[in-house]
């Protein structure tokens, strides 16, 4: 089974190597964050599956 706490933990410990106070890696960051985020309320609002749901968040972090 896909651990979405596992793959968000290795995107932060990935992002910790660049400075957040650049302009464009925070946003790049945030957009990230942001379409995982989307991403589920989408599979929810269509009735996705559970694991559907998750391969298409982790697409989405390692996008």
């Amino acid at each position: 089974m896909i651990d979405i706490i596992k793959a968000k933990e290795t995107f932060k410990n990935y992002v910790k190597n660049y400075n957040p106070e650049d302009k464009k890696i925070k946003l790049k960051i945030s957009h990230i964050q942001r379409t995982s985020r989307d991403s589920k309320t989408n599979s929810r609002k269509f009735k996705a599956n559970r694991r559907r749901d998750t391969i298409s968040r982790i697409n989405r972090i390692i996008a």
